[in-house]
C-alpha cells in the first residue's frame, strides 16, 4: 500500500516538474517569437524613415533645380 503511494507521489511529482518543462520552453519560444517580431517592427520602421528621408531629399533637390533654373 505504501508503494503505491510512492509510486503516486512520483508521477504528481514528475508531472509538476513536466508541466514547468513545458511551461518554461513555451515561454522561451513565445519570447524568442516577440523578440523577433520587434525586430521586424523596428526594421519596418526604420524603412520607413529612410522612404521618408529619401522622399524629402528628392524634394529639395527638385526645389533646389526650380529654383536654380
Amino acid at each position: 500500500m505504501s508503494c503505491s503511494c510512492e509510486v503516486k507521489s512520483l508521477e504528481t511529482a514528475f508531472k509538476v516538474k513536466y508541466r514547468r518543462l513545458f511551461f518554461l520552453i513555451f515561454l522561451i519560444i513565445f519570447g524568442g517569437w516577440g523578440s523577433n517580431y520587434a525586430k521586424d517592427k523596428k526594421i519596418e520602421e526604420l524603412v520607413a524613415a529612410i522612404q521618408k528621408l529619401d522622399n524629402s531629399v528628392q524634394t529639395i533637390k527638385s526645389k533646389n533645380s526650380f529654383s536654380s533654373k
